[in-house]
């Protein structure tokens, strides 16, 4: 009986310990859902169904889910042949904290904090009377979601 239960105890440890480094382990993805954003982003701003103006908002126009928004900053910048549209979601306090970690002030445990950041510019159509082409400057921010 007793060696059964010492087997058992030994197994459930060594179970719990293999599982543990899987949980364990940090992921960072904030790099990764900044490119994701970036990209939706531009195919909302280039869909023709899609209206810009004063009172165009970002992710309810566009129709982007995220779980927590203020995670995130977003700006894009479109402009053509006699058209210019900008748009902005997000805190833009948050590029400050980008800068401080890109600065290497931080070091240790605190740089799990780095905000995913993703700049990139794209080109695409837009309609306004007759299709125009454009240029289209987009920076987003991620935050930590710790």
């Amino acid at each position: 009986m007793i060696y059964r239960l010492v087997l058992v105890s030994i197994v459930a440890i060594v179970v719990l310990g293999i599982s543990s480094i899987f949980y364990s382990h940090f992921i960072d993805v904030r790099d990764a859902e900044a490119r994701i954003m970036a990209r939706d982003v531009v195919d909302c701003l280039t869909d023709d169904e899609v209206v810009l103006g004063d009172s165009f908002e970002l992710f309810r126009d566009c129709g982007i889910f995220v779980g927590d928004p203020e995670r995130f900053f977003v700006r894009a910048e479109m402009v053509g042949e006699g058209f210019e549209f900008s748009v902005e979601h997000g805190d833009s306090g948050l590029t400050w904290i980008k800068d401080f970690f890109d600065a290497n002030l931080v070091s240790g445990e605190i740089k799990k904090y780095n905000p995913g950041y993703y700049t990139g510019d794209f080109v695409g159509k837009v309609f306004v009377d007759e299709e125009i082409d454009v240029s289209i400057k987009v920076e987003v921010l991620v935050s930590d979601e710790f």
